[in-house]
């Protein structure tokens, strides 16, 4: 498909304040209560008190902003991945977003290796390392889907309202935004408001980490949630997001918080492959099952799929602002 490059925006989810001033940007962040085992309260009153308190971060952002200074707060600089062309910055998102992570964090970000809990697996942990170690482990279950190419997809099984070529900073930016967000990229596999993260730290060459929890729908009872417990590493050299499945982790409360049992435990990896113009996501996900579970891998292989991921398609329509629609397959 040719025509215009829409340029990703530059001020992503990961976007850090530096100049020993980030704590008072980070406090102007609102501390949310409940744990990650809460399930949230969807009533017409849970509802209006949601609607206030975003109203209520969105205030205390700006004013913890503006307190810091603009000479204090920095952008990351986009991978230099091929030559793109530059068109105009696309047009607002309409959902719910901050300029911060997000507004479940608790506590500000660390540099790797600073003053922790005793046992502090956002820095003590090999992310990258423990996920190849449990996917290279016959016994367990291992899963990789093809590769995506978005562009190709795109032409083939959308209509949109404008023209798009999808680049691989775009593919990246999502990926850093979902796994801050899962909630608002994955609705249909984690319940809306159970995401929170915690213990965020900064690591060599922009990589950081940090750890999540979130109601998730069970892989093979998707009627049915538990409470997901990871371990993530955002690798921005390699452009690849790690989620390494824990049973237990205590919160910034000092609270021990258990994984549901009723699944195994997962570690899951998404990545950027491909050129610029042409990005395709990877995906691939193993299953600590001790032995190789076949339900698990028709879970994935029975599923005829054409279209793009639920989180392409989002950040398509939300951080973009290009309607998408589906044309008819047979």
């Amino acid at each position: 498909m040719s025509g215009r490059t829409i340029v990703a925006p530059r001020f992503s989810y990961a976007a850090e304040v530096i100049g020993g001033n980030e704590q008072g940007w980070l406090d102007a962040l609102p501390q949310v209560g409940g744990g990650c085992d809460q399930v949230p309260d969807t009533t017409l009153w849970g509802w209006l008190w949601f609607i206030g308190l975003r109203r209520q971060v969105r205030t205390r952002l700006r004013r913890g902003r503006a307190a810091i200074g603009r000479g204090n707060m920095v952008r990351r600089q986009r991978p230099k991945s091929g030559k793109a062309a530059r068109g105009p910055e696309p047009k607002p998102s309409r959902s719910l977003r901050w300029d911060a992570p997000g507004f479940e964090e608790s506590g500000g970000v660390e540099e790797a290796g600073s003053r922790g809990e005793a046992a502090n697996p956002a820095t003590d942990l090999n992310h990258e390392e423990e996920f190849e170690r449990a996917w290279t482990d016959p016994r367990n279950t291992r899963v990789e889907l093809p590769a995506v190419d978005i562009n190709l997809v795109l032409a083939k099984y959308y209509r949109m309202n404008e023209p798009l070529t999808f680049t691989r900073t775009m593919l990246w930016d999502m990926e850093v935004k979902k796994a801050y967000r899962p909630d608002l990229y994955i609705p249909s596999v984690v319940l809306e408001g159970s995401a929170r993260y915690w213990r965020r730290r900064a690591a060599a060459d922009g990589a950081e980490s940090f750890v999540r929890c979130s109601q998730q729908r069970l892989w093979l009872e998707p009627s049915e949630r538990g409470l997901v417990l990871e371990q993530v590493f955002l690798n921005p050299t390699r452009q690849s997001a790690t989620f390494i499945g824990a049973a237990t982790l205590v919160d910034h409360e000092g609270n021990v918080l258990r994984a549901g049992d009723t699944q195994p435990l997962f570690h899951v990896e998404h990545s950027v492959d491909g050129d610029d113009s042409r990005p395709l996501n990877r995906w691939r996900i193993v299953y600590l099952t001790g032995k190789r579970e076949q339900e698990l891998i028709e879970r994935f292989t029975h599923r005829r799929r054409v279209w793009l991921r639920e989180f392409v398609e989002i950040y398509i329509r939300t951080d973009l602002g290009i309607d998408l629609t589906r044309k008819k397959t047979l």
